[in-house]
């Protein structure tokens, strides 16, 4: 018995924590300067409206979308009983604007303050709570 629970956590820790529970994922969308940003949420399993969360804006490297290294981090920290939003950056992926796959420092920033100013309207997120 001990060595089938040992393989079971093994398997576990190798494969990341969402092997045993998967998050709920909510597609969203907010504006950034005009434009539509497409993003998905990353929920906890145990989410309860009237215990708000903290949230957590995952954004990746240069030139990636949400579906990338950011869906892996978020999935993670959804796990960890945060809420994590990714998006994709005005340009990139499903957002809109018009530049496609253009590498625009000042807009990432607002980009990111749109985000978190979206997140500040969900009723189960902290608002004070929020980070990156």
């Amino acid at each position: 018995m001990l060595k089938t629970l040992t393989l079971a956590a093994a398997t576990a820790v190798a494969l990341g924590s969402s092997a045993f529970a998967a998050p709920r994922v909510e597609r969203v969308t907010f504006t950034s300067h005009g434009e539509q940003i497409v993003g998905d949420l990353y929920l906890p399993e145990d989410l309860d409206p009237a215990r708000p969360r903290p949230a957590l804006v995952v954004t990746g490297a240069w030139m990636t979308v949400k579906e990338q290294m950011p869906a892996r981090y978020a999935r993670e920290m959804a796990d960890r009983g945060f809420a994590a939003l990714t998006f994709d950056f005005r340009g990139w992926g499903e957002s809109g604007g018009a530049r496609r796959q253009h590498e625009d420092p000042g807009a990432k920033i607002a980009d990111i303050e749109a985000a978190v100013a979206y997140l500040a309207t969900r009723p189960e997120i902290g608002k004070d709570r929020i980070g990156g």
